[in-house]
């Protein structure tokens, strides 16, 4: 017990130290560092509870579910080729990437895939878990891709931004009803993730935890509310959970593997922008809104870019929706399809 005080501790400290650094996925990646640090100084690496696992899982989607909004239909609609081209090619240009570095870096195909994967990164995470891959090489790969892409959309808006640029705002919170929507979205959450298992879908806990936060979102039975303190212990524990795993070994594994995971993330980015260019031209749009509506991940930190550079926000918004969505759902089961097609025995540990 006084190890979980401790990680507790190194956690949150370490989650709103990389917060205030402005750090992507701050509260995941900070607890994963200190749960990593405490490992390797302890020799202990205490087991993250299944309930636990579960729950964060539920929360991580619902906040998935919660980005798409009955607003982006008619964006979407108006768009539509282009939004299924975009997103179907996004999803091989992944898959392809994936394949790649499994073959040239020895790594088996499902932890290269989900790690390649621009579908949310602590939801690819959460999958690599119950799709039985190595959470840890998926973890690296896929903060690598965050922060990679952060930095290189910034410097794009900085370059590409117009005078319409506008000032962000945040819009005011609103207080009725606040507890009881909470509540209303764990209990969504929640009862997704049973159904989610009871079905045996692809990662089951995380994609019926999104579906059914979708319907609520959509239909208008919840309004989805997350109190900020329940998604930042929501993304600890996964934190901490693939930190737990991380040993000497694993770190000096993952070390060796970061070339191929550098060029992997490069490609990655420029296929992404070569989709967005060829977007834009066929739209009509800036070519500022197409790399941003097609930049593999960080859809919050994008969103700020489009404001921020006067992009088009719905189209971006509706576009980075559709693409994570095709990704988390179309995904999975294409890559288990691949590894049993291969006879493939994946690897990972589950919570217990």
């Amino acid at each position: 017990m006084r190890d979980w005080w401790v990680l507790a501790g190194a956690s949150a400290m370490a989650g709103w130290v990389f917060n205030h650094l402005g750090v992507p996925a701050a509260w995941m990646v900070g607890p994963m560092v200190a749960a990593i640090l405490f490992g390797l100084a302890t020799g202990r690496r205490p087991r993250v509870r299944r309930p636990l696992f579960a729950a964060s899982q539920a929360v991580v989607g619902v906040i998935v579910a919660s980005m798409f909004r009955a607003s982006d239909l008619p964006v979407i609609i108006h768009h539509l080729p282009a939004v299924v081209l975009v997103a179907a090619g996004s999803l091989v240009v992944s898959l392809v990437i994936g394949w790649a570095i499994g073959r040239f870096a020895h790594v088996d195909r499902m932890t290269a895939v989900l790690g390649a994967m621009p579908g949310g990164a602590s939801g690819m995470v959460a999958m690599s878990v119950s799709l039985q891959a190595d959470p840890k090489l998926v973890a690296v790969m896929q903060y690598v891709r965050v922060i990679s892409v952060v930095l290189t959309a910034s410097a794009m808006t900085r370059w590409l931004a117009g005078s319409g640029a506008a000032h962000i705002q945040m819009p005011a919170s609103t207080q009725g009803g606040y507890v009881l929507h909470s509540l209303e979205t764990l209990a969504v959450g929640l009862a997704g993730a049973w159904l989610g298992l009871t079905a045996r879908l692809p990662a089951g806990q995380l994609l019926g935890a999104i579906l059914a936060g979708t319907v609520a979102n959509l239909t208008g039975w919840v309004p989805l509310t997350i109190p900020g303190w329940v998604s930042a212990a929501a993304y600890a524990v996964l934190g901490v959970y693939v930190g737990l795993m991380f040993d000497r070994v694993s770190l000096k594994h993952a070390g060796l593997l970061l070339p191929y995971i550098f060029a992997s993330t490069v490609a990655l980015i420029l296929l992404c922008a070569g989709i967005g260019w060829g977007m834009a031209r066929w739209t009509g749009e800036t070519l500022l809104t197409g790399i941003l509506a097609t930049s593999p991940g960080g859809l919050d930190s994008v969103s700020l870019m489009a404001i921020g550079g006067g992009a088009n926000l719905a189209l971006v918004v509706s576009l980075q929706t559709v693409r994570m969505f095709t990704i988390v759902f179309f995904g999975p089961p294409i890559v288990r399809w691949l590894a049993r097609r291969d006879g493939q025995v994946t690897h990972g540990e589950g919570a217990v």
